[in-house]
């Protein structure tokens, strides 16, 4: 059992918590069943106690309630599972039996965050005390509350020699769990593939797309290039200072497909593909790519799924003004 990493005692020395805490990042990657993905969460939480009676550092205990979280997040997720469809019975390594009916729906509940919204509400916590599933939920309801009426921004005019698109890309499989009166607390609505295949971009004939990806959508979204009348030419890559690992690898980048429609060159060629960043906020993408963007392709350019003004740039979006006072 993958949870055999992670033992926690009631007088573990506090020395020994980086280390369990190393372990149970490593076991989240392996957690495949519900009934592990419990102890392991059980586990975490009598980790959060000797880390609190052991008054160590905050960022100890800031590293652990994030991971306890995302431990508690994939046991509602494997609840979900076809697989787990039945009642999860176990016994843990902590002696711990079973899961109560309470516990499993609150599970289900942190798995139907959407994963931005999760990501960035553990991302950005600050305080350990502060960072709990009911503070998570909470956030999800105020920013579902905040979209529940927002008005869609009008069709995109114009002919455009550059566009950014960062597009909301489907995403039901995270939010397979959130019951059908709560509102997806996502930047923007998330587009279908189809209605992703039918949304018109308002280029001109020749014309640079810069087409944002994650990497789940990456076939997608070269797809959506050759729809919207552009060929792939080649991909840019945000290395960026943080990352997450849900299973397996570190996901640390982000992907930026470069297209071109007719015969519209560079106007400067030679620039790497490589944009070095810092992580901010959720979907907020890096100054630095913006100024490569205005180096390299002409305007009149427009920023699609706009969050905030960028010289240079028009905007297109529900959130043009998101990020205006960030720093």
């Amino acid at each position: 059992m993958v949870t055999s990493l992670v033992t926690v005692r009631n007088e573990q020395p506090a020395l020994e918590v980086p280390q369990l805490l190393a372990n149970a990042e490593h076991a989240l990657e392996l957690v495949t069943t519900a009934d592990d993905a419990e102890v392991l969460w059980r586990k975490l939480k009598a980790l959060e106690h000797v880390a609190r009676m052991a008054k160590l550092s905050q960022e100890l205990r800031l590293r652990g309630a994030r991971l306890q979280l995302r431990a508690e997040r994939r046991w509602g997720e494997l609840l979900g599972s076809a697989e787990n469809h039945g009642p999860a019975t176990v016994t843990g390594g902590d002696g711990s039996r079973g899961a109560d009916r309470m516990a499993r729906s609150r599970a289900r509940e942190v798995a139907g965050v959407p994963e931005p919204v999760f990501d960035h509400y553990v991302t950005t916590a600050r305080d350990p005390e502060s960072l709990s599933r009911a503070g998570l939920l909470r956030e999800h309801k105020r920013e579902a509350t905040a979209r529940e009426h927002r008005p869609p921004a009008a069709p995109p005019t114009g002919r455009f020699l550059t566009l950014v698109v960062d597009p909301p890309w489907p995403m039901q499989k995270i939010e397979r769990h959130v019951r059908p009166n709560q509102v997806r607390p996502l930047d923007y609505p998330p587009m279908s593939a189809d209605e992703l295949r039918a949304f018109e971009v308002p280029a001109a004939p020749n014309a640079h797309l810069y087409l944002w990806t994650t990497h789940k959508f990456l076939p997608l979204a070269l797809e959506l290039v050759g729809t919207w009348g552009f060929d792939y030419q080649c991909v840019l890559t945000w290395v960026k200072n943080v990352g997450f690992t849900p299973f397996s690898w570190m996901y640390s980048t982000e992907l930026c497909l470069f297209a071109r429609r007719g015969s519209l060159d560079l106007l400067v060629k030679g620039r790497r593909l490589d944009v070095h960043a810092k992580v901010r906020e959720h979907s907020r993408k890096p100054d630095e790519f913006y100024d490569l963007v205005r180096d390299v392709s002409p305007g009149p350019r427009i920023d699609m799924f706009s969050r905030e003004p960028r010289d240079g740039f028009d905007q297109w979006g529900n959130e043009t003004t998101r990020f205006i006072d960030a720093t």
